[in-house]
């Protein structure tokens, strides 16, 4: 399985930062995985099933 960490994930999703940290509040965003007290990484899967599900909310 891969992982990313909040900056390549920003970048992967165009978005800043900030903006992932705010989603990661929100109840539908995943879930990211700790590492350590300093890190924190997303499952490149579990990204990828919640890019799909706000697509086909967004085509709903």
């Amino acid at each position: 399985m891969k992982y990313v960490r909040a900056k390549e994930l920003a970048k992967w999703l165009g978005v800043n930062q900030s903006t992932i940290w705010r989603w990661r509040k929100q109840k539908d965003f995943p879930t990211p995985l700790s590492l350590g007290p300093n890190t924190v990484v997303w499952s490149k899967t579990s990204i990828e099933k919640w890019i799909n599900s706000r697509s086909k909310d967004a085509n709903s």
